[in-house]
């Protein structure tokens, strides 16, 4: 049994009065929402906001990394989790990269030494590691160059 914040257990009679309020509460959104829907103004039609789903369905040919047959359906929590990890991540990024920036600015020797590894096609931390090392081996750049064109 529910009971209430000062730890009194609620009763039939409290418990069916908030059920009546909620499905009164319930009863006027809707009839507010078929009065929005049915009103000849144009501009209220179009301001209104979608009702907001609670999952959607994970189309079939996307579907085929799950083992079973069944529909693999999106919930609101799974795209909110991942949009705030892509956040935090990017957030991350931006502050090493205004460290490697302050680095570079800051070290005129440092500075010139990774100029000389992004010059010789170094990318990644292991390239880098390798390259203060004295063991990386330059990667060959391709370089466009200037196409002519030749009348025909």
């Amino acid at each position: 049994m529910k009971r209430r914040s000062d730890d009194q257990p609620i009763s039939r009679a409290e418990k069916a009065k908030l059920h009546r309020k909620s499905v009164a509460t319930l009863e006027r959104r809707q009839e507010r929402d078929r009065e929005l829907q049915s009103s000849p103004a144009p501009s209220l039609r179009l301001f209104q906001q979608p009702r907001p789903q609670q999952c959607w369905e994970l189309s079939t040919d996307i579907n085929n990394d799950f083992d079973n047959d069944e529909p693999y359906f999106i919930e609101i929590d799974e795209v909110v989790t991942l949009l705030r990890g892509i956040e935090r991540h990017r957030e991350a990024l931006q502050k090493a990269t205004t460290f490697l920036r302050k680095w570079l600015d800051g070290s005129h020797e440092f500075s010139d030494a990774w100029h000389a590894f992004t010059t010789a096609g170094g990318i990644s931390a292991d390239d880098f590691d390798q390259f203060a090392r004295g063991r990386f081996r330059a990667r060959r750049i391709r370089q466009k160059k200037h196409l002519r064109l030749i009348p025909a």
